[in-house]
């Protein structure tokens, strides 16, 4: 039997405290879903992986708030994120984190926070006209 929660963390560890993508490709399947607040898609493991690390690149700090799994094959990680902002400065970002395990690896990844700041944050102005 997997355990969700293990599996979970050592992902997270590999991308976001040693940026390996190879080792984090280990624990994802093929192809790998995607839920946010902004997007959702499925892509193949590689395009995954390159996108999430777009977002770690310029995380500076997560503090693990609550785990918790259910079954083998879900597990959840609730967090706060600090960001750096594109200005200099950082954004604190409440983030719920479920996953969701297929044969022991990760098949799919639902985050939930507040966008707003977020956006406001990291969207680009409108060009002026």
């Amino acid at each position: 039997m997997a355990d969700a929660l293990k599996t979970v963390n050592r992902f997270r560890e590999l991308m976001y405290q040693h940026n390996d993508l190879q080792g984090a490709a280990q624990l994802v399947t093929a192809q790998v879903r995607f839920v946010g607040p902004i997007s959702q898609y499925e892509v193949p493991a590689a395009e995954f992986l390159a996108r999430l690390q777009r977002v770690t690149a310029v995380q500076i700090e997560t503090r693990v708030l609550q785990q918790f799994q259910n079954g083998d094959d879900e597990a959840c990680s609730v967090d706060e994120s600090v960001l750096r902002t594109p200005a200099g400065g950082t954004i604190l970002l409440s983030v719920a984190n479920w996953y969701r395990l297929r044969q022991g690896k990760i098949a799919e990844m639902r985050i939930y926070y507040d966008p707003r700041d977020f956006l406001a944050t990291f969207t680009p102005p409108a060009p002026k006209s």
